[in-house]
């Protein structure tokens, strides 16, 4: 009994202190997509795309189901059956890590990731952690399943690009230092 409110005090304290950090639920529906200046004819044809990023967003029922799948079964496959935190996930990352006695496993939900890409830091830090769990549920409360699928394959891709320029930029370094 003790230790319950014990632990129930540690989180209140530790949301009334994260809170004011977080974006408000109206700021999450307002995400603005950077997406490229395009060009058109006269006539209606695009010529040009001017801008970095090339996003465009989508809509769960745009995604193949095929793609849904895939995503679900690399990234959370019971992603519909939890609200944002999967303890089920939480215990099976903490059982191999400790067996492994390494942090190979992780036990970011969609909505985590989706949090943590758009809206926060990639800092490997509690309070970043902190962040990602109450933000998480906020997400939950204010999206719908399948909106938040939706945010979160933007954001893997935003990861995937930010990765891939990563890769690439290391490479030309690597490439150079044989010149």
């Amino acid at each position: 009994m003790g230790l319950t409110l014990l632990a129930s005090y540690a989180i209140a304290c530790a949301y009334v202190y994260i809170e004011p950090s977080l974006p408000s639920a109206e700021n999450m529906k307002n995400i603005e997509l950077q997406v490229p200046l395009r060009v058109y004819t006269r006539s209606g044809q695009l010529i040009a795309q001017i801008g970095e990023q090339r996003r465009t967003p989508v809509t769960f029922e745009q995604i193949p189901d095929v793609v849904k799948q895939a995503f679900l079964a690399a990234e959370d496959d019971r992603f519909f059956e939890h609200s944002g935190v999967d303890f089920v996930g939480v215990l099976r990352a903490l059982l191999v890590n400790l067996v492994s006695g390494d942090r190979t496993q992780g036990a970011s939900t969609i909505t985590m990731q989706a949090a943590r890409n758009m809206f926060l830091s990639q800092d490997k830090t509690w309070r970043r952690k902190l962040q990602e769990t109450f933000l998480t549920y906020r997400m939950e409360r204010e999206f719908t399943k399948e909106q938040i699928f939706g945010l979160s394959s933007r954001a893997k891709a935003q990861a995937v690009q930010r990765d891939a320029t990563a890769l690439l930029t290391a490479c030309g370094l690597a490439l150079r230092s044989f010149d």
